[in-house]
Order: structure tokens, then C-alpha cells, then sequence
């Protein structure tokens, strides 16, 4: 019998040593570090945390005919287009794994499920001299399913599993109709006759689908399977196998210190991957969902019709919502009565996966959009399915089913009915061998037995369809959440007999081919090369394993060629690399339990090894106290940690928006208010631009702007300016702010090898945050054009002319609803990106630093140099793929008698949480013998900078200045110098725009912040920030002592963005040239990887576009004066090394 779903009781499915052996125990998986979420600190109390299941079944129906030769363009577009038709399936079912669920996701059950008081059969069998012909580890419904299958049919069969007769905690969804074929229809709990589903925010009604759906009785389900497999004659004993051995005779299983011998050993036990073995790397997507079910006051839904999916997202915050754009994720909800019902928040597939406290985040605001009221929170589930990934070894003489045997829809993530189906068809393998294959002594050809059961189960036919299924879901992962919807919309738009076949596994190769093709053809041109663009890098291997129904399916882009390239490195390095002792297996195995659940399901771990049974955030208390935050135990103003030697998990420390908001709510009364400073902008005003953001750079360019005799609103919180900046001294001398900087250092030193700090030749300055403020308010208190009104944006729109003199505007509202109009609208709002657009491409990589500023009279500092960077590290010696082994660094200010202390990730794909960087610092001075009495620290800091990432679309009506326009470097994370020089550029090409149409007026602006050879910079900046991000500390050491020892011109050109896009090619060789062979292999590595194609598409297609617009030009001759003097205006930007906004001297530096 098949693996019923995506997760079964702990003790069907963790037959192992070292498993669990008690439903009642809580297994912890940690939440993965996302670049998209920082939420991984916040602990949960200890609630029922039951586990819902929507599983899919299906009579199997094996297909013999053999793939037609296809074109590669019809190959990737039924591919890519089943893509879509795998969202849709996956979409729908988040939760099905096998027999084991319990190792995919199991949800801690409540004390009250109690197991079964059924008397079980105890083994009278299993010794060398009387065998089993089939033992089988698990007994959840695939395990059951074959022991009651085998049984009835003569075979001698044993089942171990630690509590066989343990209840499911899972909640199971089914279609009616595949539960009825498979003779389960006597389990259904609540029925449904139809499902429905909601794609966009804007749709009125929903998508019907006119299929009857199920919630399974599980406690009746489990007691008919263990009843039937008991009056088949299984027998049952309880314990944990450890391992199993093999010969040609058949096979032992050790069971503690018992061995018991079959002619065949069946792993049931779910995703674990402990027994079954697999040719290569398993790297799946992931399917997260989080559900509970909660009575409510009220809610919306009608209890005949099931929620499917909702797709809708306009109840999300705008950082919920643009995590929701890069990543989807839909509601699937079970209405029971009229005040009780199952809600889920599901993601697709995703590698790695959501969090389930971003999932939390969603659900909870998903609910409040929808106005309903929760009352109590009955039970919670935490689903995790791998989806796809490599077949296990086939054949090999251990066999599989269910999730172990790689029978989980690698495009919606169902598995239940393939697992169910595949049981008899299974059994008729083991029974069919052991006669043929009957030798003297009646010893049966065990290794022969086992090939014809694995090539029964994976016939090629099967196998294709599962590399087809395996591409879509590659495709899948690459989608938005507008792409996901359109083909949504279509694939529901398809007969139910191709939409329902697809999502029940039922179609051969060639019928999946033409659902795919019928996609494809109903969408629209873009869509069709999205897809193809997409499906690009994985065609090769799909096309080779498709046709030969092989199992070699590479789910890397161009079957891993860049990993291979990038881990070629010059046979010189390896000869000089001193030998090192390698590492045991027990301390490999060590590492590698450490490390996994920092991954998120990446290369190289399993997040699924472990029941799931909570994660940081409290859904119940944030649903029933919705004013008040769930949080962990403050790390923020509590002196040392107690253990510096003890890394803790994520799921232990601090919530980083917790030190996020301590950051934003500090309070500075020495800085002047602003509300005090400039005249109140009125409700209802009209002014000539917005400024939204009260930053360095929304008051620069208010400043600017109002200089030039422009009306200007300054919008935003009147808070002060609360972290620390350091900046080289010449650049805020050419600024003309050199007068607020309150600590200047006659040089900068920096450690990057044994030869200790080393002078860098720039003199540093720490900014006055009060001196600052005062000199950009007093710049437009100065103009008298500058308005300020404190409050939030929460929308902008455009509104045509009142009169035929008067121009057009864009209307702006603040979340406290006044508004205010104007010609244009920049948003200076920093990281916060809510009103503008972005291009899709790049998440953020993330530079975070925890800080500290202590009086520390005689501290070891010398107070006339800054220590710019020391990257010698807190713990020597630390290696491993687990994000709090990513190297930082000492930045430290000092003054006589006190000092500024900051511990520095300069770059990560995924953020370093704060508390861990305060431990770092701390150990780091403890190893220095300094010790900091918390009664001395004057103030604590957490710096959080998002690096890279996508650009702003470029033009759009709303213009973006300073962090939110992305000048941000990429590469070091500077942005307030850079911000400040080309506040008085910005504003001449928004004083020229002014003029023109509103949908026009940004145009000019946002072509000179981000014109091409400044995409060609951005594009280099990228492209080393990404190198950088994935040096170990070896190579990172050699990249800063070779960047430090280039011409100063150079490297102070690269910090400060000066350097010309031709400029950044020596600098590259030169690199290449003084570096180590490591140093070199990284880089070229790197060029040969994804992210070196990117920066030679994204340098190229600048000079692209350039030269079609040039040729655009030359066909008009007309060109007006404007046009003359901007082409001037741009060229000196582009030709030369000195951006707009600092002095011509400026290159003396």
C-alpha cells in the first residue's frame, strides 16, 4: 500500500535509532534564514500542533507507450506550460508524504490522541533459519497497504515500527472520486460537492470546479488498514532499525541488538532517506504550509463549497506583499461549520523553503483582511514536502515506497493514491521473483527479486513522466506570483479530465505533453518566452532523460556546469595546500546535523530528517492578541550573553525586527525636530514636489529642491537620525560637510593577514547625527520653500488637470488620510520600497553589524586611527556551511577615554542575526582581555543594510532618491556619500522635468541616476558583492589584502563610485594578477557561474540600448536644446571618473 500523505505519525515513520519514540515529544526543526524574511528568533509555546494532510489519490494506471520524438520548442513549451499546471498542483496540495510523514513534517500531537488498544500479532519468525519474505519498516498507509496486500496473498510478512499502533495526527483532503476508486470512500469525515478557486484581488467571483473533495477520517482510516493487514496474517513488533545488510540470499535488519532476516526489506518510512540509498545529491523543492484550525466568530465561506486556493494578497502589508511577489503563497481553507474551519497558508515550491513564521505573518493577516475573528486555536500543522529531486538508486537491493521511493507528484506535491496504487503492483513483483527466481534450499535470488520490483514500480514510462513533471517544477520556482496567476487562470480554464489528470498523476508522457502544449497556445507572447527563457537551462537533461527514461534528470541549471567551473582551480593550488587531517564520519554527521536547518533545504541537507513541530513565532497568541507582538526574550540591552562559547540556533535568540525596531525607536533629544524647524505643510496642500522620507538624502534633496525656488512637502516620522555613519574625510570635505564630523582620524587600519593592522593612507571621519541634521534642515530651512507634514505615505495616484492651465498632478495619501498633491513624487524613504517598482531579478544579500558605543578610559586603541577593518575572527577555526560561520569583522572608533565597538558581516546571502554578531564582539574582546561592564555602555546599535538586489524600474512616474533608488553599494554597503553628492543633480533634472507631462516628469531624473554606464557599474558592483558573499575566511583575507594593495586611485575610486565602467576592468586584472591561486579560482569561478552571465548580460545591455538609441537619433536630426544640453549633462557623468556632485579637484584623491 502507498504512503498515504505528506506526513504520518511519528511512530510509523521514524523506524530508525535515534528516532523518536513518542508522539508526545517535540522534535525542533529551525527555521532557515531567508534573504526574504529575517524572522527566525521568536519561540513558541508548547500548543497542539496536529498535522493536516491534503493528500491525492488515484487508481494507478500504468502506460506502456513510448515517447514520440518531439521538437525541443514543443518539449519546453509543454514543459514550462506544465510548470504552470504544476503550480496549480502543487498549489493545491501542500501536504502529502509517506507512510513515515512523521519524518516529513509530522505536527505534534495532542496529548489526547492516544494509541489504538488493539492486540497485535508479535513476530514468530525473522531468524536466519525462518525468514521473513517481506519485512517492512513503517506502518503507516504504505506500509500497512503492502502488509495487508502481501499477507493475503501467502507471503510470510513482519512490520517493525517503534509505536505501530500510534494515531495519525494528520488531517487528509482527498478528491471523492480517487478515494472512492481505491475502496476508502466508507472514511470520509466532511465532504464538500465542489472547490473553488480566487486568482486575482480584483475578481469578483470564483473559479468553480464541480469535483466533490473530502476531509479523511484518519482514526478510521488507520484502524481499517491495521485491522485488514492483521487478518492478512502480518505480524508486528515494535522498535527502530538501524541498519540493514544484504546478500544474495536476502537480507538483515538490526533492531537494537537483534537481527531479523527476509528475503525482502521495504523501507515505508517516509522522506527520511536513511535506508534507501540514492545514486546522487537530493536536492528537491519545498512545499511549507502552515494550517490550524480555529473557531471564529464568523467567517465568509459556504459550508458546501471547499477554498481550493485564494491567491489574493491585497490584505498583505507592502513588505508582506513584496515578499508575496517574489515567493507566492495561497489560503486553502476547510469550512466545517459555521464557526469552525481548517485555514493553511501554502507555498508552491521553493528552494529553499518559506518559513513557516513568514507563513504565521501571512495567515494572520490573510485572517484580519478578511475580517475574521478568531475565538480559539484548536491545533496547528507544520507541512514540509520534498518535491522532485534524483529517484533513489535503482535498482539496489533494499526496496522503497511512498515518499522514500520518490512517489511524491514532483509538481503539486500529492503522493498518497501513487503510493496506494503502486502496493499490488508491488507485491506482484516480490511474489512473481521469489518463484522464478526459487535456488536450492529454497533460497530465493533476492538481488534478482529486488530489480524486478524496482523496475515494476519505475517503469521508464513512469519515470518520464515524473523528469517531465521534475522540469516544471524547476520552472515552477522561478515564477512571480502575476505569471503564477495568469496560468492559474488558464490551467483551471482546461477540461477537468485534463486539469484533474495532471493533478492525479494519470496522464502518460505524451497526454502531460499535450496539457502543456494546451497551455501554451492559449498564452500570450511574453508569457510563452518567460517560460522558454526559464526552461532554457534545464533542457538538456531533461530532453536526454525524458527520452532514454533514465533517472539522470539534473536539477541544476545546465546540469551543474557552473558548480564545475567554479570548483576548478588551478593543479599548482593543490599541490601548495598543506595536507589536512580529514574530518571522521561521526563529526562529518555532527556538522552536518548542525548545519541543515540554517539551509532551508539547500544542497546538502534535510530539513525533513526531523519532525517539524514549531517554529519561533506564537500563531495563537498573535491571532488572539492581534495588538500585541509575539517575542522572544530580549537580547537587546542585557550586558555579554552568558555562554560566548555556545553559538546558539536561530530559533534561541533574539527576533532581528525586534532589534530593528529598538534601532528605529531610539530617541536623540539633542537633535532638533523638524516640525520646529520648518513651516507645517498644510492638508490638502499643492506643491511643486513630495519629498516622502526625512533620511540624509530626502533632506539633501528637499534642500536642493527648494534652493532652486521649488514648493516642496517633506513628508515623513519626525524621528532623528539613529545610526552611526562613517565616511572618508576628503568626501565630506568636497561635500562642504567636513564641519559635521565630530571625530576625525588621520588614517585607517586595516588587518587582513599575520602582518597585524596596517595604515590604509585615508584619513577617516565619524558624523555628527546631530550636526548632520541640523546642517540639511538648516539647507532647507535657508530656502523657505520647504514644508514639513509628519506622517506616512501610504499610496500615490495620478489625477489629470483641473483646467486646461492647470497642470497634472499626482495625488498623495498618508495612512492617517491626508493628502496632498503635487507635480512629482520622490520617495527617500531608505529600504522601505512600498510605493515604488522594481525589476524582478536579484533578492538582497545583507550587511549587518551589532555595535556598541563604551566609555573605556586606557582602552588599547590608538584615538588618532580608526581600525577600518580587522578580520581576524572571534572563533578561529570554525568551518561549515551554517550561517553563523560567516566571517565578520572589528570596526572600531575610538576616542580617548571611550570607543565605538561594531562586529561586521560585510556581506551574506542570508542575514547573520544580530545576537549572534554581539556574541562574536564579546568573545572577540574577551580574547583581547577587555571587559565591558554593562553600566559603561553609552549606547548599543544594530545595523541592518540590504545590498543589491533588483533596480527600481526604470522610467516610472514616481521617483526614488538614496537607499530606495538603489544607491546603495552593493559592494561595501555605502550609500549616505553617494546619496549626498547627487542631491543638487537630481534636482536639476527634476526642476527640467517639471515641465513635461506628469506620467514624463521623472523620466529625465531617473536616467541620469541610472543611466547606462551607471548599470554598467552597478552591474560589476553586483557581481563582486556576490563574489564576495561566497568567499570563505581564507579568501576573503586575500581578496582585502590584494584590494588594499592596489593604487589608491583605484580602490578609493571603487569605494566612493567613481571608478568609469572601463575603470573596473584593470582593477579586475589586477586583482587577478596579486591574488593567491585561491584568490583566482574564486574568480574565475565566479565569471563561469550564473552571476558572471549576469554582469556580462547586464554590461552589454546597456551599450545595447545605447547604440539603438543613438542609431534612433541619427534618424532625426531635430534635436532640441534641452535634449543638446541633457546629452552634454550625461556625457560628463559617463565619460569620466568624477560623478555629478563632487568637485572637479576631486580626482586628486
Amino acid at each position: 500500500m502507498s504512503g498515504f500523505a505528506a506526513r504520518t505519525s511519528p511512530a510509523a515513520t521514524m523506524p530508525f535509532r535515534g528516532a523518536s519514540t513518542s508522539t508526545g515529544q517535540h522534535s525542533i526543526i529551525r527555521n532557515p534564514l531567508t534573504r526574504t524574511a529575517p524572522n527566525h528568533n521568536q519561540r513558541l509555546k508548547h500548543y497542539k500542533t496536529h498535522s493536516h494532510s491534503r493528500t491525492h489519490s488515484h487508481s494507478h494506471s500504468h502506460t506502456r507507450s513510448h515517447p514520440h520524438a518531439v521538437s525541443a520548442a514543443a518539449t519546453v513549451a509543454a514543459a514550462a506550460t506544465t510548470a504552470a499546471a504544476s503550480t496549480a498542483a502543487a498549489a493545491y496540495h501542500t501536504s502529502t508524504a509517506a507512510a513515515a510523514a512523521a519524518i516529513v513534517s509530522a505536527a505534534q500531537p495532542s496529548s489526547t490522541l492516544e494509541d489504538f488498544d488493539i492486540p497485535l500479532p508479535k513476530f514468530s519468525r525473522g531468524s536466519k533459519e525462518n525468514p521473513f519474505d517481506l519485512l517492512i519498516i513503517g506502518s503507516g498507509p504504505s506500509g500497512l497497504g503492502v502488509a495487508d496486500e502481501a499477507a493475503r496473498r501467502g507471503l510470510k510478512v513482519g512490520v517493525v515500527d517503534p509505536r505501530p499502533l500510534s494515531r495519525w495526527p494528520n488531517n487528509y483532503g482527498v478528491w471523492v472520486d480517487e478515494f472512492e476508486a481505491l475502496g476508502h470512500d466508507d472514511c470520509f469525515k466532511t465532504t464538500w460537492n465542489k472547490a473553488q478557486v480566487y486568482i486575482n484581488n480584483d475578481d469578483q467571483l470564483a473559479i468553480e470546479l464541480y469535483r466533490k473533495y473530502a476531509q479523511v477520517d484518519r482514526d478510521k482510516l488507520k484502524r481499517k488498514l491495521l485491522k485488514q493487514a492483521i487478518d492478512s496474517g502480518a505480524e508486528f513488533q515494535t522498535g527502530s532499525v538501524s541498519s540493514v545488510s544484504h546478500s544474495l540470499a536476502g537480507s538483515v535488519a538490526k533492531v537494537g541488538d537483534q537481527e531479523l532476516h527476509a528475503i525482502q526489506v521495504l523501507d515505508a518510512s517516509g522522506h527520511r532517506r536513511a535506508i534507501v540509498e540514492f545514486e546522487r545529491e537530493f536536492t528537491p523543492g519545498y512545499q511549507a504550509a502552515y494550517g490550524a484550525t480555529i473557531e471564529v466568530e464568523s467567517h465568509p465561506y459556504d459550508l458546501d463549497t471547499m477554498m481550493f486556493m485564494d491567491w489574493r494578497d491585497g490584505h498583505l502589508s507592502p513588505d508582506a506583499k513584496d515578499r508575496n511577489r517574489k515567493l507566492p503563497t495561497f489560503l486553502y481553507v476547510m469550512p466545517f461549520t459555521k464557526n469552525k474551519i481548517f485555514v493553511e497558508e501554502t507555498s508552491l515550491v521553493a528552494r529553499p523553503f518559506v518559513p513557516f513564521d513568514d507563513l504565521k505573518l501571512r495567515l494572520k493577516q490573510r485572517l484580519q483582511g478578511l475580517g475574521i475573528k478568531v475565538k480559539a486555536v484548536e491545533d496547528e500543522e507544520y507541512c514540509l514536502i520534498p518535491m522532485g529531486g534524483v529517484l533513489p538508486k535503482i535498482p539496489q537491493q533494499t526496496i522503497g515506497i511512498g515518499g522514500t521511493a520518490g512517489m511524491v507528484h514532483p509538481a503539486t506535491g500529492y503522493m498518497v493514491s501513487k503510493s496506494l496504487g503502486q502496493a499490488p503492483v508491488l507485491v506482484d513483483a516480490i511474489e512473481k521473483g521469489i518463484k522464478m527466481h526459487m535456488q536450492n534450499k529454497d533460497q530465493a535470488n533476492a538481488t534478482a527479486v529486488s530489480k524486478m520490483v524496482w523496475d515494476s514500480i519505475w517503469p521508464d514510462e513512469d519515470k518520464r513522466q515524473r523528469t517531465f513533471m521534475c522540469f516544471g517544477m524547476e520552472i515552477l520556482m522561478t515564477l512571480n506570483v502575476d505569471v503564477t496567476r495568469r496560468f492559474f487562470k488558464t490551467f483551471f480554464s482546461l477540461p477537468q479530465k485534463m486539469w484533474g489528470g495532471f493533478l492525479s498523476w494519470k496522464i502518460s508522457s505524451l497526454g502531460l505533453l499535450g496539457v502543456g502544449l494546451s497551455i501554451f497556445k492559449s498564452a500570450s507572447n511574453q508569457l510563452r518566452y518567460d517560460f522558454v527563457k526559464n526552461a532554457l537551462p534545464y533542457l538538456p537533461s531533461f530532453v536526454k532523460t525524458f527520452v532514454q527514461g533514465g533517472n539522470d534528470f539534473n536539477s541544476k541549471a545546465w546540469a551543474g556546469l557552473y558548480e564545475i567551473m567554479s570548483e576548478l582551480r588551478p593543479a599548482i593550488t593543490r599541490q601548495q595546500r598543506p595536507t589536512k587531517t580529514a574530518p571522521s564520519a561521526v563529526s562529518a554527521a555532527v556538522e552536518e546535523n548542525n548545519d541543515f536547518n540554517s539551509t532551508g533545504g539547500l544542497a546538502g541537507s534535510n530539513p525533513t530528517f526531523k519532525p517539524i513541530t514549531k517554529s519561533e513565532l506564537d500563531f495563537p497568541s498573535m491571532i488572539l492578541n492581534p495588538n500585541k507582538e509575539a517575542t522572544a526574550s530580549s537580547g537587546i540591552d542585557s550586558g555579554p550573553p552568558a555562554d560566548l562559547e555556545k553559538i546558539e540556533p536561530p530559533g534561541t535568540l533574539t527576533d532581528d525586527r525586534e532589534w530593528i525596531r529598538f534601532q528605529q525607536d531610539k530617541k536623540f533629544e539633542d537633535q532638533p525636530k523638524i516640525i520646529d524647524s520648518l513651516p507645517p505643510l498644510q492638508n490638502k496642500a499643492e506643491v511643486d514636489v513630495v519629498v516622502a522620507g526625512v533620511g540624509p538624502a530626502g533632506l539633501a534633496l528637499a534642500g536642493a529642491l527648494g534652493r532652486k525656488g521649488l514648493k516642496v512637502g517633506l513628508i515623513g516620522p519626525d524621528t532623528p537620525f539613529t545610526n552611526n555613519y562613517g565616511v572618508w574625510v576628503d568626501e565630506f570635505e568636497e561635500l562642504g560637510l567636513e564641519h559635521t564630523l565630530v571625530d576625525t582620524y588621520e588614517d585607517a587600519l586595516v588587518s587582513c593577514d599575520e602582518n597585524g593592522l596596517v595604515p590604509v593612507g585615508r584619513r577617516y571621519g565619524r558624523v555628527g547625527r546631530k550636526e548632520l541634521r541640523e546642517e540639511l534642515l538648516s539647507r532647507c530651512q535657508d530656502s523657505k520653500n520647504v514644508f514639513y507634514y509628519p506622517g506616512l505615505v501610504s499610496s500615490t495616484k495620478e489625477e489629470g488637470a483641473k483646467s486646461e492651465e492647470s497642470d497634472e498632478v499626482r495625488r498623495v495619501r498618508l495612512t492617517d488620510g491626508s493628502e496632498f498633491t503635487g507635480k512629482l513624487v520622490t520617495m527617500s524613504t531608505g529600504h522601505n520600497r512600498d510605493v515604488l517598482s522594481y525589476e524582478d531579478g536579484n533578492l538582497p544579500m545583507w550587511q549587518t553589524a551589532y555595535g556598541i558605543e563604551v566609555d573605556m578610559p586606557g582602552h588599547p586603541w590608538d584615538p588618532k586611527k580608526a581600525v577600518f577593518m580587522d578580520l581576524t575572527q572571534s572563533d578561529e577555526g570554525l568551518t561549515g556551511k551554517s550561517i553563523t560561520r560567516v566571517p565578520s569583522f572589528l570596526y572600531v572608533l575610538p576616542d580617548k577615554d571611550k570607543v565605538f565597538l561594531e562586529e561586521t558581516c560585510l556581506i551574506s546571502e542570508v542575514q547573520v542575526p544580530f545576537d549572534e554578531l554581539k556574541r562574536r564582539l564579546y568573545k572577540r574582546l574577551q580574547r583581547m582581555n577587555i571587559s565591558v561592564a554593562q553600566e559603561n555602555i553609552i549606547e548599543e546599535e544594530a545595523s541592518w543594510i540590504p545590498l543589491g538586489g533588483s533596480l527600481p524600474v526604470i522610467p516610472q512616474p514616481v521617483l526614488g532618491f538614496g537607499a530606495a533608488a538603489g544607491l546603495v553599494h552593493p559592494a561595501s554597503g555605502y550609500s549616505i556619500v553617494n546619496s549626498l553628492s547627487r542631491a543638487e543633480e537630481i534636482a536639476d533634472a527634476i526642476e527640467e522635468g517639471l515641465s513635461e507631462k506628469e506620467s514624463q516628469r521623472s523620466t529625465m531624473a531617473w536616467t541620469r541616476l541610472w543611466n547606462s554606464e551607471n548599470r554598467r557599474k552597478m552591474a560589476f558592483y553586483q557581481f563582486g558583492a556576490g563574489l564576495i558573499a561566497k568567499m570563505p575566511l581564507a579568501t576573503l583575507k586575500e581578496f582585502m589584502r590584494a584590494f588594499y594593495a592596489l593604487p589608491g586611485p583605484i580602490w578609493k575610486g571603487f569605494l566612493s563610485h567613481r571608478l568609469s565602467s572601463p575603470s573596473l576592468i584593470p582593477l579586475a586584472l589586477l586583482m587577478f594578477a596579486t591574488g593567491n591561486n585561491d584568490l583566482r579560482g574564486a574568480l574565475v569561478g565566479e565569471l563561469a557561474s550564473p552571476a558572471g552571465i549576469k554582469l556580462f548580460q547586464d554590461a552589454t545591455a546597456p551599450v545595447a540600448k545605447q547604440a539603438e538609441e543613438e542609431a534612433d537619433t541619427n534618424t532625426d536630426r531635430q534635436t532640441t536644446a534641452t535634449t543638446a544640453k541633457e546629452s552634454f549633462r550625461r556625457g560628463q557623468i559617463s565619460d569620466g571618473n568624477i560623478p555629478s556632485g563632487f568637485r572637479l579637484d576631486a580626482s586628486k584623491n
